[in-house]
């Protein structure tokens, strides 16, 4: 499971690099449901 901590760390990466706000939406998105899949596979 990712953290809120975690997860603010993402989003605060994705507005570091200017994303348009649909696309952070998007890559956010995509980058937490990558990790709980990695991190199902894992356990």
């Amino acid at each position: 499971m990712i953290t809120t901590e975690q997860e603010q760390q993402v989003t605060d990466y994705l507005i570091f690099h200017r994303l348009p706000l649909d696309i952070l939406l998007e890559v956010k998105d995509h980058m937490i449901s990558r990790w709980r899949i990695f991190r199902q596979k894992k356990t």
